[in-house]
């Protein structure tokens, strides 16, 4: 169904601005109608096929969230709720979401089957969470605690950005300082020690040839890589085997895979937790765990201990089989089920993970950057000496 931008005006006079799924213009106007809304002005936006979607961030994602359980939580009915929603955000996608979500209530639809017409947007971690409060009458809990999680998922992300920007940024400089020598500086100062008849050391030639193949042959290096790279994604995409092997061999880096397996459960114990304490039962909670896990090393693992569990195992002796947890964790679970404070567990859990992420990843920012430096230093360092080292001995045999 085509989308289309309009303009239209509230019956408090107020201009509103948005996007909207509709038949035709018409089927839009009356829309916009039974909403309360005049439509002043509509223009067709015309999208490729996989980019039909609205676009929004985490943190828009994570303000709705919090705005609608504030809502709810001051005594609000939904429907209300929303078209106040709808009528204060500023953000031209926002009110487009809201708007459709307040279309398809008025239709006798769910918020949690408005909510899954946007998988991109809300996935079946969040549109469970909605259905199961939906189902207990609790939603202004369940937005309650999706908010919180959504606001530790987003301070994670940012952890993991800061922690690539220094290598990122580190070796983005080292490598304009590198091709700028080996492109530039390396030339000019080999033409000048031939000019006067010094031979060149092996590594200023190493040098030398490295910068004229660059230089002159550029093209093939890109070409090597893009196609290298395309050959990559498209081994990936087409081989799921080729896929797992790729995420188990991530999950086995040096320093970085343990913080990354670490980030993985975390998220993964922070959602199951989640989705237990709403009431969802442990193997729909699993499957959706599994699904919503982008590592398919846990994914799988995740998958058998909930086939483990369907086969009578306990849900500690399931992800003992599965072999993603260590023993404290397992012991923890355990405790649980014995003591029939299974939600609890989870809790401690998934506080657990969230304590273990934050310290690795602050271990790691301390042993990254120094090394980093050390291994960058000498790659200069190399170079430098490549360079200066027969200019300062041309230097030394002159007589004054």
């Amino acid at each position: 169904m085509p989308r289309y931008r309009y303009s239209a005006l509230q019956a408090n006079g107020l201009t509103i601005r948005g996007e909207m799924e509709a038949a035709s213009p018409l089927d839009l106007e009356l829309r916009l109608e039974r909403q309360g809304v005049e439509l002043l002005r509509v223009r067709r936006r015309w999208t490729l096929s996989w980019d039909s979607d609205l676009h929004l961030s985490r943190q828009d994602i994570i303000t709705f969230t919090f705005m609608l359980e504030q809502l709810l939580a001051a005594g609000i009915p939904l429907l209300d709720g929303l078209k106040d929603l709808r009528n204060t955000i500023p953000q031209r996608n926002m009110q487009s979401l809201v708007s459709e979500l307040v279309e398809a209530i008025e239709n006798g639809q769910t918020l949690s089957s408005a909510l899954a017409r946007h998988p991109q947007l809300f996935g079946p971690y969040y549109v469970s969470l909605v259905e199961a409060g939906e189902r207990s009458g609790d939603m202004v809990k369940v937005l309650n605690r999706l908010t919180l999680a959504l606001k530790w998922q987003d301070e994670l992300i940012a952890q993991t950005r800061r922690l690539l920007f220094y290598p990122s940024f580190a070796g983005g400089v080292v490598l304009s300082v590198v091709l700028f020598l080996l492109l530039y500086l390396v030339p000019q100062l080999a033409s000048f020690i031939q000019t006067v008849g010094q031979t060149l050391p092996w590594q200023t030639r190493i040098l030398l040839s490295v910068g004229n193949f660059l230089r002159d042959d550029w093209y093939i290096v890109v070409g090597i890589l893009l196609l290298a790279l395309l050959s990559f994604g498209i081994w990936l995409q087409s081989s799921p085997l080729a896929k797992l092997k790729m995420d188990q061999s991530i999950l086995k880096l040096w320093r970085f895979g343990p913080v990354l397996k670490k980030l993985l459960l975390a998220r993964f114990a922070s959602t199951f937790a989640l989705l237990f304490r709403a009431g969802i039962p442990v193997l729909d909670a699993l499957d959706i765990c599994s699904r919503a896990t982008r590592n398919r090393a846990i994914s799988i693992a995740i998958v058998q201990a909930r086939e483990a569990i369907i086969e009578g195992k306990s849900i500690s002796e399931s992800f003992a089989h599965a072999n993603i947890f260590p023993p404290l964790v397992l012991r923890m679970l355990r405790i649980g089920e014995t003591t029939g404070n299974m939600d609890q567990s989870l809790e401690n859990v998934s506080y657990f993970y969230q304590r273990e992420v934050q310290e690795s990843i602050a271990r790691l920012q301390t042993l990254v950057e120094p090394v980093l430096t050390a291994i960058l230093g000498l790659i200069l360092a190399w170079i430098m000496i490549s360079v200066l080292g027969p200019v300062y001995d041309i230097l030394s045999r002159l007589k004054f």
